[in-house]
């Protein structure tokens, strides 16, 4: 694929997504997201955080089905994995969740692009305490990435993952086939 057709469906994907570059959320938005994340520290194992999470589809108002799509990510709770410091090879620790959501903040989850609605990646900060310092990594991030075992990490990530973007599959899809038109 060149590199013009690829900007191009990039370009498409942008224009047609729901809030494709900035966090807009309300107060009720934040309220939703915080509730989810209680609801893993109370039960991180459970199979409702496999895969993206939907919006309520019942609700008081009409702001209830405005709702974002949410992906919490944390393999060190969800599956039971030890993570190690790509870095010096300890063990990581979980820290706070990335779920600032009201304000600009260097703890905003990420956006992934998804078709119709984007979705808000829930990540947790991973701590690295070498030797008196201590560096931290997104759950997300490539290098914690490629240091889970292959079974808990890539085949149950439903998003791919760029340097400053990432996509859901069902995006990249419609990327690919969106692709084939102008070929």
């Amino acid at each position: 694929m060149s590199k013009r057709v690829f900007i191009l469906c990039l370009y498409i994907l942008q224009i047609s997504s729901f809030d494709a570059v900035q966090l807009h959320v309300d107060k009720r938005a934040a309220i939703y997201v915080k509730k989810l994340v209680d609801k893993f520290k109370e039960n991180p194992v459970s199979r409702s955080f496999d895969n993206i999470i939907l919006p309520p589809r019942i609700g008081e108002s009409v702001e209830d089905f405005l709702l974002p799509k949410i992906f919490m990510w944390c393999p060190i709770y969800h599956y039971g994995v030890e993570v190690m410091c790509p870095e010096h090879g300890y063990a990581l620790r979980a820290g706070s969740f990335n779920e600032e959501v009201e304000k600009k903040s260097p703890r905003n989850p990420r956006i992934a692009y998804d078709i119709g609605q984007n979705v808000l990646i829930i990540q947790r900060h991973y701590i690295c305490c070498h030797k008196g310092m201590s560096h931290r990594y997104l759950s997300a991030s490539g290098a914690i990435m490629e240091s889970i075992p292959h079974l808990y990490g890539i085949d149950c990530f439903p998003l791919v993952m760029f340097h400053r973007s990432a996509c859901t599959g069902d995006a990249i899809i419609l990327l690919l086939s969106s692709s084939k038109i102008f070929l």
